[in-house]
């Protein structure tokens, strides 16, 4: 019995680990609400999670506040990019397919090519945080090295995508539509 309080039991060590996780939950959330620095907050969250996880420290406001201050600049122009982009790419889908009836023939082929970037965008993107949370590199080798990545091990990054999709449907549920299930 006096070793079940021990810091080395399992179940204290996996206890501490959830705890540390659900920590750095509420800690990503509130550096989440700026919405410029999504992209530094997710890398940093990257950061501590490999740390956490793999390594079992548990410092993790002081990690992700480190992570978050060395990776500031290049994780938010990342991202602004990336939002740019998203925005542009939508913007032709939204003119080719719904506004223009003079582009309706051939619209729909260039929303395709569209939405094909866009995926080919968000592969990236999935990889491109994780990438900038482990090593220091240029702006095109990180981007280069993410493409890489999502390619090369496609079923990771597509189970990634998927999962985020389905997170993204689900939010999606309850925050547009009336809980009547509810009363």
């Amino acid at each position: 019995m006096r070793n079940f309080f021990s810091m080395d039991n399992p179940i204290i060590v996996v206890l501490t680990k959830i705890f540390d996780l659900i920590w750095l939950s509420v800690i990503y959330l509130v550096f989440c609400i700026p919405i410029f620095t999504i992209g530094d907050a997710t890398t940093s969250l990257y950061y501590v999670c490999a740390k956490v996880i793999r390594h079992s420290e548990s410092y993790v406001w002081r990690e992700f506040w480190s992570s978050f201050k060395l990776n500031f600049k290049q994780s938010t122009i990342y991202w602004v990019v990336i939002v740019i982009i998203y925005m542009l790419l939508g913007w032709n889908i939204n003119y080719l397919g719904l506004n223009n009836p003079e582009t309706a023939n051939y619209g729909s082929l260039l929303s395709s090519v569209y939405l094909a970037m866009m995926l080919i965008l968000a592969l990236v993107t999935i990889n491109i945080f994780p990438i900038i949370s482990r090593f220091e590199n240029s702006l095109m080798t990180s981007v280069k090295f993410a493409m890489f990545c999502a390619f090369r091990h496609f079923i990771h990054t597509a189970a990634i995508f998927f999962i985020l999709l389905i997170n993204a449907y689900i939010v999606y549920l309850f925050w547009l539509t009336p809980m009547h299930f509810i009363d």
